[in-house]
């Protein structure tokens, strides 16, 4: 379990919609040596399932939303069979959407840092 992903945007103060993910199901891996980081590029398809928690304003807003999801991870290099490893890794790109939800028209969630704000 990590920290959740929140929709801040367009809520009334202090209301928060938290979306508690968890990937599984991964799918189509292809890993290529080298990228960015000098060890490989992961890139996958995932399910992510999404328990959804409103607060505020949305306070007793529960949801559970499941999308595929593309993914691209970039990391450092590594040892192979080292039993303890640290190294670098960054998710470059995370893309998925939902449409006709009957509480989002168009759900579509978007992360990495291939979606840097210029």
């Amino acid at each position: 379990p990590g920290d959740p992903f929140y929709i801040l945007n367009g809520l009334p103060p202090v209301t928060t919609i938290e979306l508690d993910p968890l990937f599984n199901d991964f799918e189509s891996i292809v890993r290529t040596p080298g990228g960015p980081l000098g060890g490989e590029i992961l890139e996958f398809d995932a399910t992510l399932e999404l328990v959804v928690t409103g607060t505020g304003d949305l306070t007793g807003f529960n949801r559970y939303l499941s999308l595929l999801v593309s993914i691209e991870i970039n990391t450092g290099p590594r040892t192979p069979g080292d039993p303890v490893q640290g190294f670098a890794s960054e998710i470059f790109q995370l893309y998925g959407e939902i449409f006709g939800d009957p509480d989002f028209c168009t759900f579509r969630i978007t992360a990495g840092s291939n979606y840097r704000a210029e």
